[in-house]
């Protein structure tokens, strides 16, 4: 079955078919568990994995000892001493009961270090993606996939959960176990050990076969069910093409197709396991037993000795197999967390929290001064697509950018909302480098609306004041009956009876609720609600139909009058004809001729445009624009 090959399904182990690579992927796992460590845990977490350490090894000593004052009260029974039986059961109990009051102390405190380590585990990677500026996410976006990274953070919790839970006590109990059959028996304590080694080496291997059979079986699994997904998501074009029974047959059969080669090959494992268990682990049982019958039998030792001998050989066996069971779901786990982590340590283009705060005083002036840009593709070839651009926006002008698909208008305005900085040349800001200025201080003052809306899960007052600073947010708040709604009025945000609870109305995930044209005017809202400084719009109406478009295009038009300079992207022309005070066109750079400016033309109407452009003129053709 193919598909499209996803980032998640990156080879991370190099399956040659020897244990040197396979230890090179082991190494790997540590390094990316350091990282969790160095990452993820904090000052605090680490101080409450100390105390959870200490109170572990103590716990577990509370029950390693308990089999040898079993071991006295059977020699005190032989001995018929009273006091002694009762000296043993009272230990016996005090143990049992110090054991039962370390166990929830180190409880609580486990549960400090997976609380401290979750709260921490969504701050860090809050921390990395969000210093990344935009247009790196848009060049990475198949490392920096979002999906992606919310499963590595999840397996990463799972990873953590894992070892501190089952891997760390079963790693005490295994040493504690290990350390009495040597106090007991030195021989047999040497013998256990080589057993534990033998079964580990055994466990590595197998581990190995797991992930060399099962990677490409795993890597078939997600093929499989992202093209289940998305059908399901998308059943309205299954159904309408007709292939609904098409698509369940071909994902019926990939899946049997795929399972009976991942049931042969656990089948195996199984048998594997079995085998293990009884050559290894019923030996360290049999031995323990038959070893310890023969010094009771030949008078070197008392029958209580017998006890804590087979106890602690069982607890080392059963701890052992948790330790395998633990190793090998690690590496099952490892390669999302590891993807996550690539992801989260591209280093970020700039320092978005670096530079000067832009001071809050009037409209923004803004300057494009020779600029060019070039993007990198996938083989490290640069393509240009803006090649000497100088524009200036007065203070208080809207200039809309016109021109062909290709023309670089987007990105033109991209990089004015910084989500990259010029190849060559230079943004100013009122005079300022824009690279020079605080990111977040500079967009608290701009106003920007995509031409997708992007609407958060929550209520309308939600997404209409999300970034309207504090004191702007009092004005509109404190004066809600009146502002606020003036505002929504004028932008057409009122939706009648859609609008159930009024502000606090919720707008579905992704604006579910809302049909496309009221999200974009919410969007619209929302920019006009800070106040802006700079509006960057971004064929704002688009999604609407003409009445509305009119209507919004009037609201517009009343909020820029405040003197806010804007910049806007028409892919419509018929969309800022009445709103520009300036129209820009620019051409795409293989249309240029030697010397040739990219901006071909600028005027202050589209009749003027008409007679020195060229391009404009056929833009105007092809969308049925009259010109007088």
């Amino acid at each position: 079955m193919t598909d499209v090959t996803h980032p998640e399904d990156e080879e991370r182990m190099v399956l040659s078919g020897t244990f040197r690579d396979y230890f090179g992927f082991l190494k790997s796992e540590w390094e990316t568990l350091k990282w969790l460590f160095k990452e993820v845990t904090t000052t605090e977490s680490r101080r409450h994995m100390g105390y959870m350490l200490a109170l572990l090894i103590l716990s577990t000593a509370f029950i390693m000892v308990q089999p040898a004052l079993v071991a006295s009260a059977v020699h005190y029974i032989a001995a018929k001493d009273l006091y002694g039986i009762v000296y043993s059961i009272a230990a016996f109990a005090l143990l049992a009961m110090l054991h039962h009051i370390v166990s929830y102390k180190e409880g609580g405190e486990r549960e400090w270090v997976l609380g401290l380590n979750m709260c921490r585990i969504d701050e860090c990677i809050s921390e990395y993606l969000f210093s990344k500026p935009l247009g790196q996410h848009e060049r990475h976006g198949t490392k920096l996939n979002y999906a992606s990274i919310d499963k590595g953070k999840w397996k990463a919790v799972q990873l953590m959960d894992m070892l501190v839970f089952q891997g760390v006590p079963s790693l005490m109990m295994s040493i504690c176990a290990l350390i009495g059959l040597f106090v007991i028996r030195p021989e047999f304590g040497l013998f256990a050990l080589l057993v534990s080694c033998a079964f580990y080496g055994w466990s590595l291997w197998l581990n190995y076969q797991v992930g060399f059979a099962t990677h490409p079986i795993e890597r078939e699994f997600r093929r499989i069910n992202r093209i289940r997904v998305e059908r399901w998501e998308k059943v309205h074009r299954v159904t309408t093409s007709g292939v609904a029974q098409k698509e369940i047959s071909r994902l019926s059969n990939a899946m049997e197709t795929n399972m009976a080669k991942d049931r042969a090959f656990w089948t195996w494992i199984i048998g594997q396991f079995n085998l293990r268990s009884f050559l290894l682990q019923r030996l360290l049982s049999i031995a323990a037993l038959g070893y310890g019958s023969y010094l009771v039998y030949n008078g070197e030792w008392e029958l209580g000795y017998l006890f804590p001998l087979t106890v602690w050989a069982e607890a080392l066996n059963n701890n052992l197999m948790m330790l395998s069971h633990v190793e090998r779901n690690v590496g099952r786990d490892i390669v999302p967390v590891q993807l996550m982590i690539e992801a989260l340590k591209l280093e970020p283009a700039f320092d978005m929290y670096a530079g000067t705060p832009l001071k809050r005083n009037g409209p923004l002036k803004v300057r494009f001064n020779n600029v060019s840009y070039s993007y990198l593709d996938e083989r490290g070839e640069e393509h240009p697509v803006l090649r000497n651009i100088c524009l200036g926006i007065e203070v208080g002008e809207k200039v809309a950018l016109l021109g062909p698909s290709g023309a670089g208008k987007t990105t033109l305005m991209k990089l004015l909302l910084r989500y990259d900085d010029p190849t060559k040349g230079v943004v100013l800001i009122n005079n300022q480098k824009l690279h020079k200025l605080e990111l977040a201080s500079y967009m608290r003052q701009v106003g920007y609306i995509p031409q997708t809306a992007m609407i958060l899960d929550g209520t309308l007052k939600d997404n209409l004041l999300y970034g309207v600073s504090g004191r702007r947010r009092e004005e509109l708040l404190d004066n809600e009956a009146s502002l606020l709604w003036d505002l929504m009025q004028s932008l057409k945000i009122d939706f009648g009876t859609r609008l159930q609870h009024g502000l606090d109305t919720l707008v579905g995930r992704h604006g579910l609720k809302l049909s496309g044209g009221q999200a974009q005017r919410v969007m619209i809202g929302a920019a006009v609600a800070k106040s802006p400084r700079l509006m960057v719009i971004d064929e704002a109406t688009s999604s609407l139909d003409s009445t509305t478009e009119r209507e919004v295009q009037e609201g517009l038009a009343a909020a820029l009058k405040e003197g806010t300079t804007a910049l806007i992207v028409a892919h419509r022309l018929s969309t800022v004809r009445t709103l520009c005070d300036r129209f820009v066109v620019i051409r795409p750079i293989e249309m240029l001729g030697e010397g040739e400016s990219q901006i071909e033309a600028v005027a202050s109407s589209f009749e003027e445009l008409a007679r020195i452009s060229p391009t404009f003129r056929q833009l105007a053709k092809d969308q049925g624009v009259f010109l007088e």
